[in-house]
C-alpha cells in the first residue's frame, strides 16, 4: 500500500479558466453541492496524490477541459476527450465562418447575457480527491469544482512555498467550499482555507489503493453520436468544410448536401446558411459598326482662292516650215477642256489644226 507524497507541481498541474459542468462516471462518489446536507458548504480534507508523473513529483488533481453550451433549444456539456470531432471542428469554423462563431450578448430580465454559438465554448474544471472532515469513515470521495476563482483558489495557495501543503495528510487543512445557488452576477463560489487548524489522517486517506484513479473517473461522450448532433445542428455546407479532413479510428465522417470545397458562402450568427446568388448573366449590349467613311482631302488655306476653270485657248503656232508628216507618235496631247464643255475639240479637229498649210495660217 503505498504513500505517494504530494507535491506543489507536476506534470498537468497547471491550471486556466473554466466553469461547471457534470463529468464523472456513474457509481462514482463524489460531493454533490445539491444534498441537503451540504447546502451550507461542505468541509473536507484535500487528499494526497494518486500516482507519480515521469519526474516522480506526486499527482494530486487533475483539470479537465469542458465543453458546454453545446446544441441550439437543449444546451449540452461534456468533457473533451482526445481528437474530439466536435473540438476539430470549432478550430475551423472560425477561420470558414467567423461570423458564425460570434459570441453574442443580450439583455435578459434587466442583465446582460453571453449567447453562445450552436457548438458551444470551453471551459475548465478540476477533480480531486478529499474525505468529509466529520465523516472520514465514508472515505475518498471526488470533489468536482470550477477551476476559475475555485480551484484556482487552492492553486494558488500551494503554489505559495511559504505556505503549508493542505493535503500533507500529517498535518491536512480543512478547506470550506460552498455554493451560492442564487449568485448568478458574480462568482457563486466561495473557498476558505481553515488555514489555522491541521489534522492527522490515517493512512489509508493517503494510501492510493484507497485513493480514486483520477484518470479513470470521467466520461466522455460517443465520438459519433457527437458528430450525429454536430451535424443536425449545423447547415450543411459548413460542416462539410469542417469536418473535411478529420479522422479517427472509431468514426467515419459522411459528407452530404453542397460541394465543402465551395467558396461563396456566408454565415451570419444566427446559425443559418444563407449562400450568395450568382448574378444573373446580362446580355451584351448592342454596338453598332459605321461604315468607312472617305477621307477628305485637306482643306485649303484660308487665304488661297481657287482658280476659276475655263477653256484653255490654242495659239496659232509661229509660222514656219511645216516638218514632214513622219506619223502621229510625236504629236502634243490636245489641248483638254473642261467636263461638259460644249466648245471643246476633238482629237481629229486638233490634229487638221496642226497640219494647217502655213501660209493659210499666216493669213
Amino acid at each position: 500500500m503505498p504513500i505517494i507524497r504530494p507535491t506543489r507541481k507536476f506534470d498537468g498541474g497547471e491550471m486556466g479558466n473554466q466553469n461547471n459542468a457534470s463529468i464523472l462516471k456513474p457509481g462514482i462518489p463524489f460531493i454533490n453541492f445539491k444534498d441537503d446536507a451540504n447546502k451550507n458548504g461542505a468541509k473536507v480534507f484535500l487528499l494526497g496524490a494518486y500516482k507519480a508523473d515521469a519526474e516522480g513529483n506526486g499527482i494530486w488533481y487533475r483539470v479537465i477541459k469542458i465543453r458546454d453550451n453545446f446544441g441550439l433549444d437543449t444546451k449540452e456539456k461534456f468533457a473533451v476527450q482526445p481528437n474530439c470531432p466536435v473540438e476539430w471542428f470549432s478550430s475551423k469554423v472560425k477561420s470558414y465562418a467567423p461570423n458564425y462563431a460570434k459570441v453574442e450578448e443580450v439583455v435578459k430580465d434587466n442583465r446582460k447575457q453571453k449567447v453562445y454559438p450552436s457548438f458551444g465554448r470551453t471551459t475548465y474544471r478540476v477533480i480531486f480527491n478529499a474525505a468529509y472532515v466529520n465523516r472520514m469513515e465514508l472515505g475518498a470521495h471526488v470533489l468536482d469544482i470550477p477551476q476559475w476563482n475555485c480551484g484556482s483558489v487552492i492553486y494558488d495557495w500551494c503554489q505559495d512555498p511559504e505556505k503549508p501543503m493542505l493535503n500533507d495528510y500529517t498535518a491536512a487543512i480543512p478547506v470550506n467550499f460552498k455554493l451560492e445557488k442564487g449568485n448568478t452576477m458574480g462568482n457563486p463560489w466561495q473557498v476558505t482555507i481553515e488555514s489555522f487548524k491541521s489534522f492527522a489522517l490515517p493512512p489509508e486517506l493517503a494510501d492510493t489503493d484507497y485513493l480514486h484513479n483520477l484518470d479513470d473517473v470521467v466520461v466522455y461522450p460517443d465520438k459519433a453520436k457527437l458528430l450525429e448532433k454536430l451535424r443536425s445542428i449545423t447547415p450543411n455546407d459548413l460542416f462539410n468544410r469542417c469536418m473535411a479532413g478529420y479522422s479517427d479510428g472509431t468514426v467515419t465522417v459522411a459528407f452530404s448536401g453542397s460541394d465543402s470545397n465551395s467558396d461563396d458562402v456566408s454565415y451570419g450568427p444566427a446559425a443559418t446558411a444563407v449562400q450568395t446568388q450568382a448574378p444573373t448573366p446580362q446580355p451584351a449590349r448592342q454596338v453598332t459598326i459605321p461604315k468607312a467613311r472617305a477621307v477628305a482631302p485637306p482643306a485649303a488655306a484660308a487665304t488661297t482662292v481657287a482658280p476659276a476653270i475655263r477653256k484653255v485657248a490654242v495659239a496659232a503656232p509661229v509660222a514656219a516650215e511645216a516638218p514632214a508628216d513622219d506619223g502621229e507618235g510625236d504629236l502634243p496631247s490636245p489641248p483638254v477642256m473642261t467636263t461638259g464643255s460644249s466648245s471643246s475639240l476633238s482629237v481629229d479637229q486638233a490634229r487638221a489644226f496642226l497640219r494647217r498649210p502655213a501660209a493659210s495660217a499666216a493669213a
